[in-house]
């Protein structure tokens, strides 16, 4: 597992892989779950979920969470939970769904925007969607179009080059 930097009181962005990169959540419903049970367990957990992506073989997050120590069993939660309805869903006992997780602290305004920004067009960049608001599993529809255009044009600023978008998954 790889090392985690666990800050009270701050934001992060984090990515959820499925295991072997399946894509277990290869329809809108399932998708529509994995979602709602990532809203939920925010809302009960009292941690503030900013923006998100929620995609067949993986997500990103970007959260808020009061106690640094308390991430990793919100991922245990998120992952336990989709992971038994998804089972349950097609009749399957233990079967493994998630793979790992990566969280990375938002340093700054920059950061979240730069963040922000790749994680509502990382549908666009798997072939998912050719426009990010033609994507439903996403915060995009949210923020772009809601606040006189700040938020858009931050993002526009602080766009993420080409060549760092890299191949998370």
């Amino acid at each position: 597992m790889p090392p985690h930097l666990l800050l009270d009181n701050y934001t992060y962005m984090i990515t959820g892989g499925t295991y072997k990169k399946i894509p277990f959540f290869n329809t809108d419903d399932k998708l529509r779950a994995c979602l709602n049970i990532l809203t939920d367990i925010c809302t009960r957990d009292g941690l503030v979920l900013k923006v998100w992506a929620v995609m067949p073989n993986h997500y990103h997050i970007i959260v808020q969470i009061k106690e640094g120590s308390s991430l990793p069993m919100f991922i245990r939660k998120i992952h336990s939970k989709t992971a038994v309805y998804l089972n349950k869903l097609v009749g399957v006992n233990n079967r493994r769904v998630w793979y790992n997780y990566w969280d990375t602290c938002i340093r700054n305004e920059k950061d979240f925007y730069i963040k922000a920004n790749y994680i509502h067009f990382n549908p666009v960049k798997h072939g998912y969607v050719e426009q990010p608001d033609r994507y439903e599993f996403s915060s995009y529809k949210l923020y772009y179009g809601n606040d006189n255009g700040e938020f858009e044009r931050l993002c526009r600023e602080y766009l993420l080059p080409e060549s760092l978008m890299g191949d998370d998954f």
